[in-house]
């Protein structure tokens, strides 16, 4: 009787997955599979994310020094660059205050504070 109940079932699952298109049907893969497959895409989630955190650390702590030194609250960024100088980036730029006064910023070296200089208007 047990054979007979494995034999029903059997022919049962075949009528189910005669109907089902092949397109269809889920492909079983191996755990180990979708678990090694999805390593590279969270290792590369996890480095975009450290980068843009590491990224706008920087202009945190120079709002910081902003209100600090100037009593600016940062607005906008009306120039941003990175210059190579010898060998290494320097971050330079012009940074636009909530009360409208534009303040240079550069900073040499990614250990050093920002460098801050109110820009004036120049007449000839």
């Amino acid at each position: 009787m047990h054979k007979f109940a494995t034999n029903a079932r059997q022919l049962e699952v075949e009528k189910r997955r005669a109907r089902v298109p092949d397109s269809l049907r889920c492909v079983r893969l191996p755990l180990s599979f979708v678990s090694f497959s999805l390593v590279p895409l969270i290792a590369a989630l996890h480095f975009a994310d450290t980068s843009r955190v590491a990224a706008e650390e920087w202009k945190g702590l120079l709002s910081q020094q902003l209100q600090s030194q100037y009593n600016c609250k940062l607005e906008r960024f009306v120039i941003e660059r990175q210059v190579p100088l010898g060998g290494q980036l320097t971050r330079e730029g012009r940074i636009q205050c909530a009360d409208g006064r534009e303040i240079d910023y550069a900073q040499p070296n990614i250990l050093l504070k920002f460098e801050l200089k109110l820009c004036q208007p120049t007449v000839c």
